[in-house]
């Protein structure tokens, strides 16, 4: 397993926010590992939107393709895409201190942590650096411009949560009905999970991604 981060945020905090997914992709895809073995790929909400775009550019990187409470531009309005009730939220959080700051977040993506509410927000207060303002508006920017592809050559899984109250899961169906028209494509749901999937469910995503994985790809056999 290789983790990448979006360009502004992270590892790749020192490369600029492209105002395309096809340049996050481009901007990102020199960290491949070149090991020459078998990779898929996933990403979760805009990560996974360029998880998708990465496929359909270069297929040749990867086997498969999983995404988790993605949306697309051209099959969502806005209002799907971003709950409107969240967005005093994401306009104001930036500038509280670094806990109560992570504790907004917080509210917005997760509904059941797994250690606990308090040890998660301190947890990622701790990470240091947050992603800035300038960063956060260029990425949003560019989410809201994501597009989904015409044509894929490789399986998706298109994974989502009917717990989430930062994106509105008719988006991941409606990705989901989109990629199934032009690829073998799954779709997995969970029931209470919120934005962020692999939080709320790490042993779902991690077993949805297994049998998966098992299905479509010669790394399950």
């Amino acid at each position: 397993m290789h983790c990448i981060d979006l360009p502004g945020a992270g590892t790749s905090k020192h490369l600029a926010v492209p105002g395309s997914l096809s340049g996050f992709v481009d901007a990102i895809r020199p960290q491949l590992p070149k090991t020459g073995g078998r990779w898929g790929v996933f990403g979760m909400s805009l990560g996974g939107m360029t998880a998708v775009q990465w496929a359909a550019m270069y297929p040749e990187d990867f086997e498969w393709v999983a995404v988790g409470n993605s949306s697309a531009a051209n099959l969502s309005p806005f209002w799907k895409r971003l709950i409107p009730r969240n967005y005093y939220t994401l306009l104001t959080v930036g500038t509280k201190p670094p806990i109560e700051r992570e504790r907004g977040i917080m509210d917005m993506i997760v509904n059941h942590p797994v250690q606990g509410t308090a040890a998660l927000a301190e947890e990622w207060a701790s990470f240091g650096t947050p992603v800035t303002r300038k960063v956060f508006l260029r990425q949003l920017m560019t989410g809201a411009r994501s597009f989904a592809p015409a044509a894929l050559k490789r399986p998706v899984l298109v994974m989502s949560s009917n717990g989430d109250r930062f994106v509105n899961p008719d988006c991941s169906r409606a990705l989901f009905a989109h990629v199934a028209q032009i690829t073998t494509a799954e779709q997995a749901i969970h029931p209470t999970a919120g934005h962020d999937l692999a939080e709320d469910a790490p042993d779902w995503v991690m077993d949805q991604l297994l049998a998966f994985v098992g299905r479509h790809s010669e790394l399950g056999k």
